[in-house]
């Protein structure tokens, strides 16, 4: 065996191991999404931060909670409480909050919460931004359809406006 092959091996079974740990905590929650059949989107804030606030306004939304419900368990994370959350956040250095990351019931992370700059999305305000979560959204889920798709956009606009007014 190569000796670099043996360093990659060892530095993915160890990162894979890291994660396997840190995810531990919330192994009820990716419990509950594989009875349900559904994905886990982690949403890491804090009650500091405005951002954070009209992400939970939007997550809490009775028109959101009825399109993304069925397709996801929303489990939100405090970072400044939450010291397996803040572990979390750091282990996959998402650097600011409000930050998304979305798993399958298996614990495989399917989007880590940037765009293709490296960025934490954060709140999708941007239509660049808006962008990325509908198409994450739609790759993520397998019944929200595009009506469905244009609620979330049209409300993640009108809460973004309301923060931006005021």
């Amino acid at each position: 065996m190569k000796p670099s092959f043996l360093i990659s091996f060892l530095i993915m079974t160890l990162t894979l191991s890291a994660q396997d740990h840190v995810l531990k905590k919330y192994e009820q929650i990716f419990t509950e999404a594989g009875n349900e059949g559904k994905n886990v989107i982690l949403v890491f804030g804090h009650k500091h931060c405005g951002w954070c606030r009209v992400l939970d306004m939007y997550h809490d939304s009775p028109e959101i909670k009825e399109i993304l419900e069925p397709e996801y368990v929303i489990h939100k994370i405090d970072v400044m409480k939450s010291r397996s959350g803040r572990k979390l956040f750091e282990f996959y250095n998402l650097l600011g909050t409000p930050a998304w990351m979305i798993f399958n019931p298996s614990q495989e992370l399917l989007f880590d919460g940037r765009n293709t700059k490296g960025n934490v999305v954060g709140y999708p305000l941007k239509q660049n931004e808006i962008d990325i979560y509908i198409s994450v959204i739609r790759k993520t889920s397998k019944g929200i359809d595009d009506q469905d798709l244009e609620v979330l956009q049209a409300k993640l606009i009108e809460l973004g406006n309301k923060k931006k007014q005021g």
